[in-house]
């Protein structure tokens, strides 16, 4: 392995790391405090309960995701990236239907678009 190899890995293990403690962040924050995470990702707040049990789910899967990256394991981390990659595109599909109708503002699908392109790219470098 030559240096600039190293230091590829390097950033690379930074990037992941940085990517798992956003996940388990905002997971926490969304088991803990859905209606606000909600607002701030745009969602309509038409059917409260049903939107904080939505944001609690999601975000729990994303917590696991989020430990698992944090495992130090490589294998774990492509293994759970590639895990969530279906799931993943699903609710990125379900965001851009929901904008479509007007039931999510734009900045849902771009912080979904965010979301799904870090996961492809944490899965295809681990």
């Amino acid at each position: 392995m030559t240096a600039e190899d190293a230091t590829d890995a390097s950033r690379l293990e930074r990037f992941v790391r940085a990517v798992g403690w956003t996940s388990v962040a905002l997971a926490a924050m969304g088991v803990t405090a859905p209606r606000p995470l909600a607002s701030v990702a745009g969602v309509r707040d038409t059917a409260p309960d049903a939107v904080a049990l939505l944001v609690r789910l999601a975000s729990a899967r994303q917590l696991v995701l989020g430990l698992a990256i944090l495992s130090r394991r490589p294998t774990d981390v492509g293994r759970a990236a590639r895990l969530f990659l279906p799931l993943t595109t699903l609710d990125a599909i379900a965001v851009c239907l929901a904008v479509r109708q007007g039931t999510l503002h734009p900045r849902a699908a771009a912080a979904s678009a965010t979301v799904l392109a870090t996961n492809v790219w944490v899965a295809r470098r681990t």
